[in-house]
Formats: C-alpha cells, structure tokens, sequence
C-alpha cells in the first residue's frame, strides 16, 4: 500500500473520491516474478478525512491494520484481506 498523487485523466478514472491536491491510497499485490497480480485505488485523504500513513500500517494473519492522522490525533482501522 502506497499514496500517490493522480494525473487529471486518473483521478476521471478513479470511482474514489478527491480532487487536485488529494493523496490516493493505492493497493498493489505482485506475483512471485514482480509482475501486478492486482492493483486498485482504495480511497483518498479527502474521502477519509484522515492522512493515510502507511509505516502506521501491518498485516496480521487475514488483516490489514491501516492508520493515519486526523488532526492532532491518531485513527486506525482493518482491511480483511
């Protein structure tokens, strides 16, 4: 999982949420020789209103444990993988 800012053309083809100055949270899952197995973008600081952090994030066992920044504090959150 990675942020990333969008071209004009990606954000049009995105479903997510969020505008020029947005940060878009990517998931990218590569096969055993580097090649994308699968690739999505899952949301935007905008859509969330929290500031993604991915050294905030690990997975254990079937789960994603995601956590960010929203104002002075901490939030987090699970993915089921």
């Amino acid at each position: 999982m990675y942020n990333d800012r969008k071209t004009r053309e990606e954000r049009k083809e995105s479903d997510v949420a969020g505008g020029k100055n947005s940060r878009f949270t990517d998931l990218t899952v590569l096969d055993n020789t580097g090649n994308i197995e699968y690739q999505k973008t899952l949301f935007s600081n905008k859509e969330i209103e929290t500031e993604f952090v991915p050294s905030y994030s690990m997975q254990i066992g079937d789960k994603l444990i995601l956590g960010g920044l929203r104002g002075k504090g901490y939030q987090f959150g699970t993915l089921i993988l």
